[in-house]
């Protein structure tokens, strides 16, 4: 991955627009990769939330470290930004990330996720703000942690009656952004017509065995022969 962005990197500077090119770097996701016995990123754990997220160009700030929440939302007013078009006002959540950047750090900022995806049995909803973060599940038990006191989330202080006003608060930002029953039904329903359009169930897990489930690398890239640029 370091090689491909180097690549980029190296064209943008062969063609003299470093200077004023804006770059975001992220991706979609985390990985569990063994914590908690976890494998995969289908959870809200700091490991399989949490994303990388650098920006560069013109009017960054180099080398600052900005601690006010951000997430995938906050792309699209970023894109808009850098292209000079309008995104203050057009109805969508997020703001720009290059805006955030050169602001004073907002850790109360809400950061927002949902999952619905493959090996859940109902929806998951994150919400973060300052220390806390909440994840509601549809059907089970919330969890809730302090993540300045306990960074590896291994206390959950949701049925703790100390707690109880910060999940409120929580659970009520929650409410603002989504009906989580409905959504997940939503979800399940449209889930329920693809797989049916693919054939069913057994025909889909059937394809799952016999087809890679993942983009494979190119062939250049897996030859022993291949060298990154600038290496």
């Amino acid at each position: 991955m370091d090689a491909q962005v180097g690549r980029v990197l190296e064209v943008l500077q062969q063609a003299g627009l470093t200077d004023s090119t804006r770059i975001i770097f992220t991706s979609d996701h985390g990985e569990n990769a063994g914590a908690r016995g976890l494998w995969g990123k289908s959870n809200h754990y700091e490991e399989a939330a949490a994303i990388p997220l650098i920006v560069a160009g013109p009017d960054v700030p180099a080398a600052k470290v900005c601690n006010t929440p951000a997430t995938l939302v906050d792309v699209h007013p970023s894109i808009l930004h850098a292209a000079g078009l309008p995104f203050e006002n057009d109805g969508t959540p997020g703001k720009s990330l290059f805006n955030l950047a050169n602001q004073p750090d907002d850790i109360e900022r809400v950061a927002f996720s949902e999952y619905h995806a493959g090996g859940s049995p109902s929806a998951s909803y994150m919400v973060r703000k300052g220390r806390f973060k909440l994840i509601h599940y549809v059907e089970f038990s919330s969890e809730l942690f302090d993540l300045e006191a306990d960074p590896e989330e291994g206390t959950n202080l949701a049925e703790d009656t100390r707690y109880a006003s910060v999940v409120s608060e929580l659970e009520r930002i929650l409410h603002t952004i989504v009906d989580p029953e409905e959504v997940d039904k939503r979800a399940n329903l449209a889930q329920r017509e693809l797989i049916e359009s693919l054939g069913g169930p057994e025909k889909v897990m059937a394809n799952l065995v016999s087809e890679k489930s993942y983009t494979p690398v190119p062939a250049h890239i897996a030859s022993e022969d291949f060298i990154p640029p600038g290496q």
